[in-house]
């Protein structure tokens, strides 16, 4: 992917509007480019993450071992992110992430992401700050939707 046109589909992504445009480019200097065909898994439930990803293009579906089954419990599209909660928390994977179409995907591996923190650089602060704000929809989210099973 061409750089002016990654520089245009990263700078679309709300989570980091509030980060300044050199700190845009430097998120996207220490992220690498992935691309994933349809069906391709991406996140293995249970192994280690690999970062956060920013999904640039496609969609990509999340799905957990449940009771027996493996049904899938979240659609994603562009301008969300993934893999979050593992950059968080050093934990595995809490879902199998497969790309439901051919997705483009900006991953911010780990490692780097912590190499920053060590570094005080402030995009990665404002970029964890806008990742738990969307982590606090999403936990929002679902108890809205247990409070209206329970309801029911």
């Amino acid at each position: 992917m061409e750089a002016e046109r990654l520089q245009q589909l990263v700078s679309e992504a709300p989570m980091l509007q509030a980060l300044s445009a050199d700190e845009v480019k430097r998120i996207i200097d220490n992220s690498r480019v992935l691309r994933a065909d349809k069906g391709a898994v991406i996140l293995h439930e249970g192994q280690p993450g690999h970062g956060i990803f920013l999904i640039l293009n496609g969609m990509v579906t999340a799905r957990r071992q449940v009771f027996g089954g493996f049904p899938a419990f979240a659609n994603l599209y562009k301008n969300e992110v993934f893999g979050e909660i593992g950059l968080l928390t050093d934990q595995p994977a809490g879902a199998t992430v497969i790309a439901g179409t051919e997705c483009w995907l900006l991953l911010l591996p780990t490692d780097t992401a912590q190499r920053m923190m060590d570094d005080g650089d402030a995009a990665i602060y404002k970029l964890l700050r806008e990742v738990v704000a969307t982590v606090q929809s999403r936990m929002l989210g679902v108890v809205g939707r247990m409070v209206e099973v329970f309801q029911n």
